[in-house]
């Protein structure tokens, strides 16, 4: 079993780090919801459906944005993880991240579906 949303997480950092124009990720119903959101938000230039041509599996294409070459997001992190799961209430969340001097928002998954911290 292959964890989906580390997998989107991992290629995502290596495509900025990297300076790739875009990537690809394999589609599921989670990783199409946060390009959704990223999207809206404008992290990400444009994203599009496609078959891989030899094992015929639909995959998603991202097109990350540049300023300056240099991507606009330049890493993902995931908090939690199959293996650690953290639970923690939306108040406790942005208060950890608010000590950091963090500038952003971030993407939780709630009972109701998947939310930026903006909709909060």
């Amino acid at each position: 079993m292959v964890n989906l949303l580390a997998d989107f997480v991992v290629r995502f950092n290596v495509a900025a780090k990297k300076n790739s124009e875009f990537f690809f990720v394999p589609y599921s119903k989670t990783n199409f919801k946060i390009i959704e959101l990223l999207y809206l938000y404008r992290c990400i230039r444009t994203f599009s459906y496609e078959v891989h041509p030899t094992t015929k599996v639909l995959r998603l294409k991202v097109a990350l944005f540049f300023f300056e070459n240099k991507s606009l997001i330049r890493k993902l992190d995931l908090i939690s993880r199959p293996g650690a799961k953290i639970y923690w209430s939306a108040s406790e969340f942005a208060y950890k991240f608010s000590r950091n001097n963090f500038q952003g928002f971030f993407i939780l998954s709630t009972q109701t579906g998947i939310c930026s911290s903006n909709e909060l």
